[in-house]
């Protein structure tokens, strides 16, 4: 039996076209494009955030510890007679698993040509430890920073 025409036209199948898939995938690349930056920017800001979150329970958890062994902080030494070293053997390195005590910037995970950190007030302060502050870095790779309770010339704590 001979095939009509009417029978070819219904063999042939529904398809989209290589303009209409183009134009699908060129929208479905620019939505992409608007919302991945948003999306790896909310990651960033929650990923710092739980960092944060467990730097400072890992600090706080530590001084606790210390005050259950030297008494409450408000006692602990300050200002003029506090020795940054004898106070960072007796209340903080012991409450701290495996600190590193930041002697100068490499120590703490800084290029050596990086001398100092620039406060929002405008001050500096240099990547290292010295008789008016103490920093060390905690397993977890955070910086801890220490000052001395110190005044200069004029009176004003530094």
């Amino acid at each position: 039996m001979p095939y009509c025409l009417s029978n070819l036209v219904s063999l042939k199948k529904a398809a989209f076209t290589l303009a209409e898939v183009l134009i699908t995938l060129g929208i479905i690349g620019v939505v992409a494009a608007m919302t991945i930056p948003t999306l790896v920017a909310n990651y960033h800001k929650k990923q710092i955030l739980v960092q944060l979150k467990n730097s400072y329970s890992v600090v706080s958890n530590a001084i606790r510890l210390s005050e259950v062994d030297n008494g409450p902080m408000s006692i602990w030494p300050t200002g003029k007679e506090m020795d940054i070293n004898a106070y960072w053997l007796k209340y903080l390195k012991p409450y701290f698993s495996n600190p590193i005590l930041c002697k100068n910037a490499s120590d703490c995970g800084y290029d050596n040509s990086f001398d100092n950190v620039k406060w929002s007030c405008g001050s500096h302060w240099d990547v290292k430890t010295s008789e008016t502050r103490l920093l060390f870095m905690l397993k977890n790779g955070t910086v801890v920073f220490l000052p001395k309770n110190t005044n200069d010339a004029d009176g004003r704590p530094m």
